[in-house]
């Protein structure tokens, strides 16, 4: 009993001290600032690569209502980019945390990921589907239409 006790006190509390100061609550804000500010950059610059000048036009017989719909669909458009671009630059710094990655090199994936957005949500979903079919021995397929139907 008191070896399986020392077991505990010199084994398992520093390894759970460990993990817990290393779970997304522990950052600090000015790290979440960061990460956000060059993800959100990362995805400004490829809105702007995306639209190239191009915008969605509406016409209608009301002057006032297709200014309107244009500032709202391309505003949404553009938030929307923002979002996915600040998600995927999250995601990928808690990768490289989790990886030990130096923080310069954490700093260009994540503008990196923010810039390709949803590309890189995808990049991430084939990663954490390699991820559980290594570690639990398993086969993670995606389902095919004729299966829904």
């Amino acid at each position: 009993m008191a070896v399986t006790l020392l077991i505990i006190i010199l084994i398992a509390l520093p390894i759970l001290a460990y993990a817990a100061t290393r779970s997304p609550e522990t950052y600090q804000f000015d790290t979440y600032l960061w990460v956000l500010i060059l993800s959100v950059m990362g995805g400004i610059v490829s809105h702007k690569e995306k639209r190239k000048g191009r915008f969605r036009i509406f016409r209608t017989e009301n002057r006032y209502l297709d200014i309107a719909a244009f500032i709202l669909v391309n505003l949404a458009s553009f938030v929307l980019d923002i979002f996915t671009s600040a998600f995927s630059g999250i995601l990928t710094f808690y990768i490289c945390e989790s990886a030990n990655m130096d923080r310069l090199i954490t700093a260009a994936f994540v503008g990196i990921s923010g810039f390709a957005g949803g590309r890189m949500l995808n990049f991430l979903l084939n990663l954490a589907r390699a991820v559980l079919e290594k570690k639990f021995e398993v086969n993670v397929m995606e389902r095919n239409n004729s299966e829904t139907n």
